[in-house]
């Protein structure tokens, strides 16, 4: 293949400058067979002197190859700056092709610089216009890890789904492989114990796609899963062929393993050359979170809203963020976790119900929600004394306890809700929100850092202390 690509370079090197239509055809064929050599720095250039010819047919091609060279360069602003110039003369002259492509490349810019929401709204707008299976997977698949980073667990799952079959179809080993990195990413997340397995299959596909900096994201989500040597596998691969917005993720996954600050300050450095949005806040916020301050908090917290990630709501050690912020002066953030955010909110204080990002949760009786809530409460259950404890008196509270799992697991994912030999469990997936687990979280770092009026905007908001006993009691 590279041998191919070599040639055709070979050939379109002898084109004539003075023809200025051949020239830019010629200039087209030459950065697209670069890109394919994974050589987007050249690749860039080229398509860089197709800008340069002015206003020829081939520009808004020529803008759209350029920004999604830049993407792979992690130069994520400039990317944009061309393709939103790309999608609006593709409007202009009607090329559908330019226009789908530059839409997508312009999501995974978006997508990149943090701004997710609009991210998927793009990705979205892009797929009626996507016919080919690949083309289709590929789509899905950035669609998928946006969804997730906002903390919809179900629509993100669905889509990759989704992303699985267009990819198997296309018969295609690297949006195989990145599907299945996405799902292993949600997975592991959700702490679902399918995760590592889905990584060695995404790592299977994408080492025959001979794809590093891909193969470099496999290795990271294995060292959080604490795979011996894949920290340092995945820092090699990223060096050979990712960009500053991958070593700067690298970094921070290496800050959280090993607790060294200097990891953050990099990872800090990278994020702002790459402008990686995104993980410029985590960052900020890890390095906050080693002396945090109520200033430093109330700037921080207005950019955690305004980009909506769901990275920051529900890890209890980032809980200095919204209470320091509060004291300080911005209520936002603190307001926006007392409110419930996520795709799956159980108030479980006040009263028992539960909703997700598409409505009310359908279940037939509070009994299964407070199933729910005890599974996650103890992590486990042995089947035998749970039916006892939740159906007293009943003839067959086994039969009763299937049945409410059963109407759980339609509900919710029956990847969530699991029988594990003797005892059932409850995964509890990315972007959950339960009134007791925040409570209790909050009022803990409260008493910790001292902050007294913040300690009484919590229990003001949540009052009482859940017991899941309780309610078992009730008439």
């Amino acid at each position: 293949m590279r041998g191919e690509l070599d040639r055709g370079l070979a050939v379109l090197e002898g084109f004539p400058e003075e023809d200025p239509a051949l020239l830019a055809e010629a200039l087209l064929a030459q950065g697209t067979l670069l890109g394919l050599k994974g050589a987007h720095g050249e690749a860039e250039d080229v398509f860089s002197q197709g800008v340069a010819l002015g206003e020829t047919p081939l520009r808004a091609r020529f803008l759209t190859s350029r920004g999604a060279a830049r993407i792979r360069l992690g130069r994520y602003r400039e990317a944009a700056e061309d393709l939103e110039e790309a999608l609006f003369l593709s409007r202009k002259e009607r090329l559908k092709e330019v226009e789908a492509l530059a839409l997508h490349n312009l999501a995974i810019a978006r997508h990149h610089l943090g701004e997710l929401a609009e991210a998927v709204r793009l990705y979205r707008e892009v797929l009626p216009l996507k016919t080919a299976p690949l083309s289709r997977a590929y789509t899905l698949l950035s669609l998928g890890e946006a969804l997730s980073y906002l903390g919809r667990f179900l629509e993100a799952k669905r889509t990759l789904f989704r992303a699985r079959e267009e990819a198997w179809a296309s018969g295609d080993y690297r949006a195989m492989g990145y599907t299945l990195l996405n799902l292993a990413d949600l997975y592991r997340e959700a702490g679902l114990p399918e995760a590592e397995g889905l990584y060695r299959e995404a790592e299977a596909h994408l080492e025959k796609a001979h794809d590093p900096y891909a193969l470099g994201l496999v290795h990271l989500g294995l060292a959080r899963l604490g795979a011996k040597g894949s920290l340092e596998r995945a820092r090699a691969l990223f060096q050979e062929g990712g960009s500053p917005g991958e070593l700067a993720e690298w970094h921070l996954v290496a800050g959280r393993l090993c607790g060294r600050p200097e990891h953050f300050e990099e990872a800090l450095r990278l994020a702002e050359k790459a402008g990686a949005g995104r993980l410029l806040l985590l960052a900020r916020l890890e390095l906050f979170l080693k002396a945090p301050s109520p200033g430093e908090a109330k700037a921080l917290a207005r950019e955690v809203l305004k980009a909506g990630f769901q990275d920051f709501w529900l890890w209890e050690r980032a809980f200095p963020l919204p209470l320091l912020a509060f004291e300080a002066g911005e209520e936002g953030l603190l307001e926006a976790l007392l409110a419930g955010v996520g795709w799956l909110r159980a108030r479980s204080l006040k009263a028992l119900e539960a909703r997700t990002e598409e409505g009310p949760l359908p279940l037939p009786s509070r009994k299964e929600l407070l199933l729910l809530l005890l599974l996650w409460r103890r992590k486990a259950l042995e089947a035998e004394a749970l039916a006892r404890l939740l159906f007293p008196g009943s003839k067959n509270p086994k039969k009763r306890l299937q049945v409410a799992v059963h109407h759980l697991r339609e509900a919710l994912d029956p990847d969530l809700v699991r029988l594990e030999g003797e005892a059932y469990r409850a995964y509890l997936p990315p972007g959950v929100w339960w009134d007791a687990r925040v409570k209790e979280g909050l009022l803990r770092w409260a008493r910790r850092l001292s902050l007294p009026q913040a300690q009484a905007r919590v229990e003001e908001a949540l009052p009482g202390r859940f017991s899941p006993q309780a309610y078992l009691t009730d008439p």
